[in-house]
């Protein structure tokens, strides 16, 4: 959207029409695989239950400014009906229905939600999050169970729009953030139930920062694929996941995507394929979400450099 000097409020309030012609547009441009038809819009089923949220920002990321809830028993009160009659939900709908019909099967259509342990705390504040998890296991259960009922009901609504790809965002899950010892016991559980309950042609789990000491546990999450950050070597993810579930990773996207010149970027992308080795399912991605400036010829480099390198 940036490239159109548009803010993500501009997807939910100009026609359907125009905002498919953009991703579309973008896709043969960038010679993409794959459109997210609401990037970067998880907070948009807080922004419906009622949440302060920044969406305006041209060249912004969206923001929750206050949380949602302040105590966990205040879940009770959110109308979760206002999830599918929002208008802003509704038009990210509509531009989903275009895009499936326009692209004529060519490009897979995504979209992304926060997973439940990162909407818990886009719900209630991360730091509340933190200390809820170790002093209120019961409490952040049900917390998280809420959360996968609010997930499940946005993925399925755009599943039955079109969407092909699913995918769960959860940063605040990073190994940077919580042990080992947590994800497995409090995150995983509740990724597992969330997978079971969703039916797709493919489903994806991104986690931000250093994931090596969770990555052995990703395969019983249920995913499909596991996109991971610039912090861990493809060699140490290819390692574990070969022969079991999809891989993708790992351009960084400030230093080498948006900092970087086309031959930076180029580089860094055949080092990744050719650290991938004859790893079965590496799929080669930046390793988070790309700055909004980033250059589109930086994009198409590797781009490039996915189609016309072969692994050793």
């Amino acid at each position: 959207m940036n490239r159109y000097a548009l803010s993500l409020q501009d997807a939910f309030t100009l026609p359907p029409e125009v905002i498919s012609d953009y991703l579309m547009k973008s896709a043969s441009e960038l010679n993409l695989d794959l459109i997210w038809t609401a990037a970067d819009c998880s907070n948009i089923v807080l922004k419906a239950l009622g949440a302060k949220t920044t969406f305006d920002l041209v060249g912004g990321a969206a923001t929750v400014d206050k949380p949602l809830i302040e105590e966990i028993d205040e879940i009770h009160q959110l109308d979760l009906t206002k999830i599918e009659n929002s208008p802003d939900i509704q038009n990210l709908l509509r531009v989903t229905e275009l895009i499936k019909e326009q692209s004529n099967g060519n490009y897979a259509i995504g979209i992304s939600q926060w997973g439940p342990f990162t909407l818990a705390g886009q719900m209630i504040g991360i730091e509340n999050l933190m200390r809820l998890s170790i002093t209120d296991k019961k409490g952040i259960k049900k917390l998280l169970d809420f959360s996968e009922t609010i997930i499940l009901r946005y993925l399925k609504l755009f599943q039955s729009h079109g969407a092909d790809l699913i995918c769960l965002a959860e940063p605040t899950a990073s190994g940077d953030m919580i042990s080992a010892r947590m994800f497995e016991s409090i995150v995983l559980p509740h990724l597992k139930k969330c997978y079971q309950q969703v039916e797709a042609g493919a489903k994806m789990l991104h986690i931000c920062g250093n994931t090596s000491k969770i990555i052995h546990l990703i395969p019983e999450s249920g995913t499909d694929l596991f996109s991971f950050d610039y912090k861990v070597d493809v060699s140490v993810v290819a390692k574990a996941l070969s022969g079991k579930i999809a891989f993708a990773g790992q351009l960084n996207p400030v230093s080498v995507m948006l900092e970087g010149s086309e031959e930076d970027v180029y580089k860094a992308a055949i080092e990744c394929i050719h650290e991938a080795g004859n790893a079965e399912g590496y799929i080669l991605m930046p390793g988070c979400d790309l700055p909004p400036k980033t250059k589109a010829e930086n994009v198409l480099s590797m781009v490039k450099a996915a189609h016309n390198t072969e692994k050793e």
